[in-house]
């Protein structure tokens, strides 16, 4: 026989009394809080990107703006959910079943946890693997106050070993955004299970939610999970592309710089410039001209230490000019004239 826990029957009778509803005080949940900030926002960055052509970031907005929809679409659903439960009795379990669904969701998960300061109840899933993609270990955290509360979110999800895409450090899951789930279509089960008293059931959604990938309306596509920034422009490409073989960085291939020589490819921080001839030229292909310390392309470079400019100022040949040329005689060349030679007698 199971061992009778104190902490988890004063858990269950709490629970019991939050899941009472309110004596006719029921009021619709607001619906316009995305349509009033975060969809007129994403629409604008949508016009922009598609009147400016920015193919990329009008794939990833449009993607936002689809999520956001369905989001609200789940709002909907909550909202006629919850009327329908107010208007119609639904029979609350005793204190004894909930205690057991206490028990039993202990025994169903691995790590479980029980707050009765903070009234909380909160699981930790295994780490969630979706199409190869590791996205660590979740925790499901349901404040059972706020069950009553159609305006609230009861529950958050937690990265407990956030592996976030390149484009964002506020998604942790293609269907968590900071620490709130879209539902999709679980969200009439989540709430009819809460409001049951259904414990087991509500963790057991949300984990199979986190578990399961919607392409249809992701806050961000999986693939961007494998995708890093190109170096040089910030566009997103795969992490499993091309990438920089001096300095590794990835590359797109918009950005890519070959060298003229021996036609490798290299980012633009990695790529020098011929002083001479201005080719571009990877670190390897370049060499210092020992004269005015430039680096040269093997074209431009003539010796061993001399590019093309400096080798031709140092060797090119003094003009003469034949017809002007003075000619040192050496002295055995010259005559010696007789004394008087050419003299003329001038009378007195």
């Amino acid at each position: 026989m199971a061992t009778f826990n104190r902490l988890l029957w004063r858990a269950a009778g709490r629970l019991q009394r939050a899941l009472e509803p309110p004596a006719a005080d029921f009021q619709l949940p607001h619906l316009n809080y995305r349509l009033r900030t975060t969809l007129p926002q994403l629409t604008e960055s949508l016009s922009t990107a598609l009147r400016k052509g920015w193919n990329v970031s009008a794939d990833y907005a449009r993607k936002q703006v689809v999520s956001e929809l369905e989001c609200l679409q789940s709002q909907i659903q909550v909202a006629l959910h919850a009327f329908e439960s107010a208007t119609n009795q639904i029979s609350l379990p005793a204190q004894r079943d909930m205690y057991d669904e206490f028990v039993a969701l202990d025994s169903e998960f691995e790590l479980c946890s029980v707050n009765l300061r903070e009234q909380t109840v909160s699981v930790e899933t295994e780490s969630i693997v979706l199409d190869d993609v590791e996205l660590g270990r979740f925790r499901i955290q349901l404040d059972w106050r706020q069950i009553r509360n159609v305006n609230s979110h009861p529950y958050t999800v937690e990265a407990l070993t956030p592996c976030y895409p390149a484009s964002s450090s506020q998604i942790p899951h293609p269907h968590v955004t900071g620490t709130r789930l879209c539902e999709g279509d679980a969200t009439v089960p989540i709430q009819h299970a809460l409001r049951s008293g259904r414990l087991t059931d509500f963790f057991q959604i949300v984990n199979r939610v986190l578990h399961t990938y919607n392409s249809h309306g992701p806050y961000v596509a999986l693939d961007e999970w494998r995708s890093v920034e190109c170096h040089a422009c910030g566009q997103l490409v795969s992490a499993e592309g091309d990438y920089c073989r001096n300095c590794q960085a990835s590359v797109c291939e918009s950005c890519w710089t070959w060298c003229a020589h021996c036609e490798e490819s290299r980012c633009d921080a990695c790529i020098g410039r011929c002083a001479c001839c201005d080719d571009g030229c990877c670190p390897n292909c370049l060499t210092t001209c020992s004269a005015c310390e430039e680096q040269v392309c093997p074209n431009c470079f003539l010796s061993d230490t001399l590019c093309k400019a400096c080798h031709a100022h140092t060797t090119s040949p003094i003009a003469e000019d034949s017809d002007t040329a003075t000619t040192q005689k050496s002295p055995s060349e010259i005559a010696v004239q007789p004394a008087g030679l050419g003299q003329v007698i001038v009378p007195a």
